[in-house]
């Protein structure tokens, strides 16, 4: 394919160790039904394995592949680095180790352009090592506008997805804001407060985006104590986002308080029943106590009896509590 002077998406595709799923990812790209209009920008991570070399030769092979390097590790790391090099009027995310269908970066584009808004976003399709595929996409290809206010309230509530890689943005929007770098679950953490600054968002209603849950992936890597931290960490960033927004209704705040402090509270239950009681990891299970307790502040009214009941449990019956945690991991 010929140089593209000024192209109209570009992907960036962090890549770290993913030696043997690249090759998939990048030629879903370059199979694009605009792949004319499309630039991918492969940011090398540091990785170990031959990846940089395989970057490299598509490099040399297709004019509309670029490569950067970047010496700070990190996913958020990588995508912040990659958008120095965009020329593209748009930007998507994919991870090196998922791919996409053909029409994905079409799809996206048609729903911003038809709509007139500054974001899109698809739904996904879940492939395990398997080959088993689970989705809940209609598959209609529909394309709903909601407001900015409504799918973030949709994304807090476990309702929508979080993940950057399935959505579209406007070069412009994303200008003067970035992942947060050295941390996991980066997306949880920050997407969410993106769509709250954009008066409408385009939703097209099929799976184009395939998240591959491989053994060894962030996400499949066991509980780690960083990870579950730094999850712990983006679950207290949603609590004090909603007490200090004002865009909400008071039903909608309600409801947001009890999911959300759920959703922290089951950060540190999965930490212990995964580990089952091991004395060696009482040291993080207190840690993670300690950040849920220090920045958990809500009343019974906004959480209800039952989710203030177990947070006060857990300070204040903290051992009898564990012991039930440790028995039902068993």
């Amino acid at each position: 394919m010929e140089k593209i002077e000024k192209p109209l998406v570009s992907v960036i595709v962090p890549v770290h160790n993913v030696e043997t799923y690249l090759t998939r990812c990048v030629e879903s790209l370059l199979k694009q039904s605009i792949a004319d209009k499309l630039e991918v920008i492969l940011v090398e991570n540091g990785s170990s394995d031959g990846s940089l070399a395989l970057c490299e030769k598509f490099s040399e092979n297709h004019d509309n592949v670029r490569v950067v390097v970047n010496e700070k590790c990190g996913l958020p790391e990588a995508r912040n680095f990659g958008k120095r090099f965009v020329r593209g009027k748009y930007i998507g995310f994919v991870d090196s180790d998922d791919y996409v269908d053909s029409h994905m970066f079409e799809s996206l584009v048609d729903a911003v352009t038809t709509a007139g808004v500054s974001t899109s976003f698809c739904d996904f399709e879940l492939v395990y090592d398997n080959g088993e595929c689970k989705t809940d996409s209609t598959r209609t290809k529909e394309v709903t506008v909601s407001s900015g206010k409504d799918v973030s309230y949709g994304i807090l509530m476990g309702k929508l997805t979080s993940s950057s890689c399935v959505r579209l943005f406007e070069t412009s929007f994303l200008s003067d804001k970035n992942f947060p770098e050295g941390q996991f679950y980066e997306d949880h953490a920050i997407v969410y407060k993106w769509m709250t600054q954009c008066d409408r968002v385009a939703h097209v209603h099929f799976p184009y985006y395939y998240y591959c849950l491989r053994t060894g992936s962030i996400t499949q890597s066991g509980c780690k104590f960083k990870n579950k931290m730094d999850l712990m960490g983006a679950e207290l960033g949603r609590i004090k986002f909603v007490q200090g927004f004002a865009g909400f209704t008071a039903k909608q705040n309600q409801k947001l308080y009890k999911r959300i402090v759920r959703d922290a509270i089951f950060v540190l239950k999965n930490y212990v029943y995964y580990h089952g009681g091991d004395p060696k990891e009482y040291e993080h299970v207190m840690q993670l106590r300690d950040r849920l307790l220090s920045d958990v502040t809500v009343s019974v009214r906004q959480v209800g009896f039952s989710t203030w009941l177990r947070l006060k449990r857990i300070k204040y019956a903290w051992g009898k509590y564990y012991r039930h945690l440790v028995s039902k991991s068993r």
